[in-house]
């Protein structure tokens, strides 16, 4: 984040640099991210975890929209499936009563 708060470029930060198969940031994030999200909330009841789900879809797809706000739409940086899942997740939901 210190790269986007300062104005750097995507192209001027290696790891987030576009090329077929630079993809090890965001696979540790990735992994990072689940793990973190295990610890944190393996604990609470499955309706809790539901919510937990919900809220943190719906805030990723708030940020989702800021970053296509700062950044504009480009093919490498492209963000709809984070609004997509949020729909998918609460159309489930509520097909499903939970």
């Amino acid at each position: 984040m210190l790269a986007t708060s300062s104005g750097s470029q995507v192209k001027d930060v290696p790891l987030w640099r576009y090329r077929i198969g630079n993809v090890g940031a965001a696979r540790e994030h990735y992994w990072r991210s689940c793990i973190i999200a295990e610890e944190t909330h393996s604990t609470e009841s499955l309706n809790q975890r539901i919510e937990i789900v919900e809220n943190w879809l719906e805030k990723a797809a708030k940020h989702a929209e800021d970053i296509e706000e700062i950044l504009g739409y480009s093919r490498m940086t492209r963000t709809e499936h984070v609004r997509a899942w949020h729909e998918a997740f609460v159309l489930y939901r509520e097909d499903h009563n939970v």
